[in-house]
C-alpha cells in the first residue's frame, strides 16, 4: 500500500489506528476490572496485561516511518524541538540521579513517560498534510463517531444495569461515575471533552450531528469526573455568550434553574446519598480545595516541594523526577518536573506550533485550546494521553480543515 500525503491510503491507516485503538483500550480496561483488587483505603492494585501499548508501538513506528518519508521543513523543525526536549529530559534526570537514589526507580519508565509526552507531536507531523484532503478526514470523521456513539451507549448500558467493567471506578461501590471502555477517568475526561468539542463544532458550523452531540453530553454527565463538568460548564457559557440566540439563552437559562432544583433533592435520596456523604466526610477531612482537587493541591505542597530537595541550580533547567514517588497529576506541575523550564517552554511551543498553531480570535478552537490548558493545570494525564493522542490530533486536523472551506466560502472582507 503506497501512502499518499493526504490521500485516502493515509485516511485508511488512521480510521485502522483509530479503531485498533479503542478495541485494545478496551481490552486493557476488561485486564484491570478482571485482575482489580481493593485494599481497606480503597486504592487499587491492578497487574494486568496492556494490549494497547503492541497496537501504539507499531503504529507508531508507521508514524515515524511517515515523518521521514514526507520529511519536510515544518517536520525538520517538528524534530529539532522534539530533540530539544529529549535533550532536556535526559540531562535533568542525569542530574537528578546524582543526588536521588530508590531502588524503585526506573529509567525505563520514565522513558516511557517521555515517549506518551511527544506522541500527540508524532502522529501530528505523520498525518498533518491530511487536513488538505476533506474527503478523506471526512471519512475518519465518521468512524469516530461510532466509536463515541458505541462507548457513550456502554455508558448508558452500565448505569442501567450496574455493569463493574463500565465503571469509572470499577469495584469501588462508594465512588459513582461509568465511562464505558476507556480504561481511566482521566483518560476518559480528556476523551469526551475532545469528542463533545468536535461535535460541538460541527453542529455550530454545519448544523450536523446534533442527537450525538446530545448522547455524548449525557455520558459525559454519568461519569463522576469534576474536570468534566468543569468542561461541560465552560462549554455551556461560551455557548451562551458567542452562539445561543435570544430565545436560546432563556431556554438554557431555565434548563440550568430547573435541572439544579431537580438535581439536588435527587441526590439526597436514600439511593444516591452516599455521594453527598462521601464529599462531606472528605471536606471535613481535607477541607473544601483538596476535596475539589482529589488531594492534588497537596501533592504541589509536599510532593513537588519534596522533589525540588534533590535539584541543584541545573535541574531547574533541565528538570529530573521519579514519578513514582513525586507525581502530583496536575500537568503543569509533572511537566515542569520532568522537563525543567527548557523543557517546559519547548513542549508549549510544540503545541503551538502544531495543534494549537494560527489560532484566530474568534474561532472554536480557541475555546478549546483555553479550556485544554485550563483543565490540564488543574487534573492529570493531559499532556501525557497517548490514549486520547490520536483523537486530540483528528478532532483539531478536522477544525483545521473545516475552518478553511468556511473561510473560501465566505471570505473577510479586508
Amino acid at each position: 500500500m503506497i501512502i499518499t500525503r493526504d490521500g485516502k491510503n493515509l485516511g485508511f491507516l488512521i480510521s485502522s489506528a483509530l479503531i485498533l485503538f479503542y478495541m485494545s483500550d478496551a481490552l486493557n480496561k476488561y485486564f484491570q476490572v478482571r485482575s482489580s483488587i481493593v485494599n481497606a483505603e480503597g486504592e487499587i492494585f491492578r497487574d494486568s496485561l496492556s494490549v494497547s501499548i503492541f497496537f501504539r508501538l507499531v503504529f507508531e513506528v508507521v508514524f515515524l516511518y511517515l515523518i521521514v518519508r514526507f520529511y519536510d521543513k515544518k517536520r525538520k523543525q517538528g524534530l529539532m524541538l522534539i530533540g530539544g526536549l529529549f535533550f532536556s529530559f535526559i540531562i535533568g534526570n542525569l542530574l537528578f540521579l546524582l543526588n536521588y537514589y530508590d531502588s524503585n526507580y526506573s529509567l525505563s519508565h520514565h522513558l516511557t513517560s517521555f515517549n506518551k509526552y511527544i506522541f500527540v507531536f508524532i502522529i501530528f507531523y505523520a498525518i498533518k498534510d491530511i487536513v488538505d484532503n476533506t474527503e478523506a478526514i471526512d471519512e475518519i470523521y465518521k468512524i469516530l463517531k461510532k466509536i463515541y456513539f458505541v462507548n457513550s451507549c456502554l455508558i448508558l448500558v452500565g448505569l442501567l444495569l450496574n455493569i463493574n467493567l463500565f465503571k469509572s471506578y470499577y469495584n469501588q461501590d462508594y465512588r459513582y461515575g461509568y465511562n464505558g471502555l476507556i480504561p481511566s477517568i482521566n483518560e476518559a475526561t480528556l476523551f469526551y471533552m475532545t469528542g463533545l468539542s468536535l461535535f460541538y463544532f460541527n453542529y455550530i458550523t454545519q448544523k450536523k450531528d446534533f442527537w450525538l452531540l446530545v448522547l455524548c453530553i449525557l455520558a459525559s454527565l454519568l461519569m463522576g469526573a469534576k474536570a468534566m463538568y468543569l468542561f461541560l460548564f465552560l462549554l455551556l457559557v461560551y455557548h451562551i455568550l458567542f452562539k445561543a440566540n435570544y430565545w436560546q439563552k432563556v431556554v438554557s437559562t431555565i434548563i440550568i434553574i430547573v435541572g439544579t432544583i431537580t438535581l439536588i433533592p435527587f441526590l439526597l435520596r436514600d439511593k444516591y446519598s452516599y455521594l453527598y456523604d462521601f464529599f462531606i466526610y472528605q471536606y471535613e477531612k481535607n477541607g473544601l480545595l483538596q476535596t475539589l482537587t482529589s488531594g492534588r493541591s497537596l501533592f504541589v505542597i509536599t510532593r513537588f516541594i519534596e522533589n525540588l530537595e534533590y535539584w541543584n541550580f541545573f535541574n531547574f533547567l533541565f528538570g529530573g523526577t521519579d514519578q513514582f514517588k513525586f507525581y502530583i497529576e496536575m500537568d503543569f506541575f509533572d511537566l515542569f518536573l520532568l522537563f525543567g523550564a527548557v523543557g517546559f517552554v519547548l513542549f508549549f511551543v510544540l503545541y503551538f506550533k502544531t495543534l494549537f498553531g494560527k489560532l484566530k480570535r474568534n474561532t472554536f478552537r480557541l475555546f478549546f485550546c483555553f479550556s485544554f490548558f485550563l483543565i490540564a493545570f488543574l487534573a492529570g494525564h493531559f499532556f501525557s494521553s497517548a490514549l486520547n493522542a490520536l483523537y486530540l490530533n483528528i478532532t483539531v486536523l478536522y477544525m483545521i480543515a473545516h475552518e478553511k472551506q468556511i473561510s473560501i466560502k465566505f471570505p473577510s472582507s479586508s
